[in-house]
Formats: C-alpha cells, structure tokens, sequence
C-alpha cells in the first residue's frame, strides 16, 4: 500500500492506510502535482481502526470517526479549508484552468455545461490542463488549487475508447445513482502536471448548445465581471478585496463566451483563442 498525498498549495499532508479497502478508497483523493517555487512541508494524518471504523485527528484537535467514505468526505472538506487558511484573502474562482507560455486560460461554466468534457478532450489533444475545481487569485499569487479532474462515467461515451480506458484505472466512487465517478490526475495524457503562479491571461465563458455548433466571441468587462461574480467565493473577512481582485482580473485579461455545441469545433476555437 502506498501513502495518501493530500496537496494544498504549501503543505503535503501524507495518510496512511491500514489496509486495502481504506487505500482504494481514500487513492480518490491522492494528488501530486509539481508546484513551482514551494518547498512543502510534510505532515502526516495518521490513521487508526477503532471498533470496525477508522479515526484521523486533524492539526488543531478535530477527530473524525467513521467509514472511509466518511473519512473522505472529512478530507475534502479539511483540504479546502486548508487551502482558505493559506490564502484568507484570497478569492477562489470556480473553474478549470488551462497553462500556457503566456498564462492562464480560465474555463468557466455553470454545472452539465461540458467544461470537464472539454477539458478531457484539449489534454487528450496536448493543451497542458492542470485543474478543474478552484483558482486562487491573491494578492501575490495566481494558482490553480491542486486537486484531480473529477470525471462522470457519462463523459467517458465522449472520448477515444483508449483513453476512456486510461481513466477506468483511475480512483473512483459510487455516486447516488450507482455510477462512477473518477479522480483522473491530468497527467495520465501525457503531459507534466505542473503548477506555479502565473497571470491569467483568458477567461472563457461556456454556455451549453448540446447538439449545435461551437462558436466564440469576445465579450465585455462589465460581462465578464458579472458571470465571474456568480462562480467566485469571496474571502469572508474582506470581500470589497475579493471583489477588487476579480475586477482587476477583468480589466487585464481577454474575455470570452464559448457556445459549446459540437467538441472538435470548440477544441479548434479554444487553441485558436489562447494564440489571440
């Protein structure tokens, strides 16, 4: 069995489980991304069995108790939080991000929109993909929150029988209705899964046309500010900051609506744009 990476942007906290049904479960979490210019410190989340169910105490005294489905819940939860107390100013920006020469490209869009299945077909096709949940924007850091690419076993109808395959061998859960759902490290496509603060150089707005085709425009700052704004969290101590941070992204970014219809259309669009 091997250690549990749960990777925060400063720290690797390290599980270690007690046996192979804890391992096959908590591996949904494991994520162990190269991240530029910190040195994290390794801190270990020990484990015990305790009447038939499992106990971790976290840094400041909170024990959780309970099936390993439970502990993994408590795990995404704590690694979140760590995230917010790392960053408490930061804002965070619910969206996949793409890394390039220049920057970050933001791909931005409401739930069932496809972005994760947009996602999976630009890595498939190169573009370095480096996250799919969070982007911290603070005072003196720009960087995706490290964690997996969460994949619905629907989206894998969508992509080359091989790599649907590649993605099958990853982690995964049940959902409420019985399907699997993957934690997919993006670097199972070939690239280097590398994160550093760099700015933001695009942000794309998806809006779905499931069965249509794919187009881009260009879009205003007052539309971009405005969409931002319903996919952020701002930090709870200081939110006219936050809100300054997403208006400055705003005014020094291009801002983008992607109609995604057809997929081998928007991958087309999306690269086209990131050399605008």
């Amino acid at each position: 069995m091997r250690d549990i990476e749960v990777r925060t942007i400063k720290k690797r906290f390290l599980v270690r489980p007690n046996n192979d049904e804890q391992e096959k479960v908590l591996r949904f979490i494991d994520a162990r991304p190269q991240i530029s210019g910190e040195d994290a410190n390794d801190i270990e989340l020990p484990l015990s069995d305790k009447h038939g169910f499992v106990s971790v105490t976290f840094p400041g005294g909170y024990v959780s108790e309970g099936t390993s489905i439970h502990l993994l819940s408590d795990l995404h939860i704590f690694h979140f939080n760590e995230t917010r107390r790392e960053f408490p100013k930061a804002t965070l920006v619910h969206g996949a991000s793409i890394k390039t020469a220049n920057g970050y490209t933001l791909i931005v869009g409401e739930k069932a929109a496809g972005k994760t299945t947009l996602m999976l077909r630009l890595a498939i096709a190169g573009a370095q993909v480096v996250g799919d949940e969070h982007f911290l924007l603070a005072a003196d850091c720009s960087i995706p929150r490290p964690r997996t690419l969460r994949v619905k076993e629907g989206t894998l109808n969508f992509l080359p029988d091989r790599y649907a395959k590649i993605i099958r061998q990853c982690a995964s859960v049940g959902d409420w209705y019985g399907s699997r759902i993957f934690s997919v490290p993006p670097d199972q496509f070939g690239n280097l899964w590398v994160l550093g603060s760099a700015p933001v150089c695009n942000v794309v707005i998806i809006r779905s046309n499931h069965g249509g085709r794919s187009k881009i425009r260009s879009k205003s700052r007052d539309f971009l500010l405005e969409r931002l704004l319903e996919n952020a969290i701002l930090p709870s101590g200081d939110r006219l900051c936050g809100f300054i941070r997403l208006r400055q992204l705003c005014q020094s970014c291009n801002g983008w609506e992607l109609s995604l219809g057809d997929l081998d259309e928007a991958e087309d669009l999306i690269y086209r744009m990131m050399q605008h």
